[in-house]
């Protein structure tokens, strides 16, 4: 796979993600978590309670 940015809608109806405790999860561009369950589309936040978050998986 290469490293080229995968073409997206752009971020128009793209929302933020903010975890309960206030972190931000997802910015609109990026999950800022460590970990993250891709088929689930959860991830981790610094809280240790899992966060629902947009996750699009393109096979490759």
């Amino acid at each position: 796979m290469n490293s080229e940015r995968l073409p997206v809608n752009g971020k128009e109806n793209v929302e933020t993600v903010t975890c309960t405790c206030g972190h931000k999860i997802f910015d609109g561009e990026v999950i800022r978590s460590r970990c993250v369950k891709v088929f689930e589309s959860k991830a981790l936040c610094r809280c240790k309670k899992w966060v629902s978050v947009p996750v699009l998986y393109l096979p490759y």
